[in-house]
């Protein structure tokens, strides 16, 4: 299912032209299947472009999804700093179950270390 995925956010990119939010995908999905050296040179790639803007939301995904909790942790932080719309999905979005699981206490911890991340979800959930 993960491959067909992948194949879908491909054609995306295709009929976007290069669309950030797509590719984007396209490095998350290359994440989630274990492939580490072609995430790394599409989030690259994306880090380093003038001409696309990328949600730093999107980026910690990617981050999350290769299971490196303090890039992501990194990356939600400033997405909460651009007062970012898609940090609301942080609480729902599949891509966060790696953040918000019981079992990554470094996840734990820096949670209750960043106050801003914490306040931001609990205001997502009076929402």
């Amino acid at each position: 299912m993960l491959h067909q995925a992948l194949a879908e956010f491909e054609s995306c990119v295709s009929l976007s032209h290069g669309g950030a939010l797509y590719v984007a995908s396209v490095a998350e999905a290359h994440a989630r299947l274990g492939n580490r050296d072609v995430t790394l040179k599409i989030l690259n790639q994306l880090q380093s472009s003038s001409r696309q803007c990328v949600s730093p939301s999107s980026i910690a995904f990617i981050y999350s999804s290769l299971g490196e909790t303090d890039q992501a942790f990194s990356w939600q932080k400033r997405a909460y700093e651009e007062r970012n719309a898609s940090l609301a999905w942080v609480k729902v979005a599949a891509e966060s179950d790696a953040l918000r699981s019981g079992g990554l206490t470094t996840a734990n911890k820096r949670w209750r270390a960043e106050p801003c991340l914490s306040n931001a979800l609990r205001s997502s959930k009076r929402s």
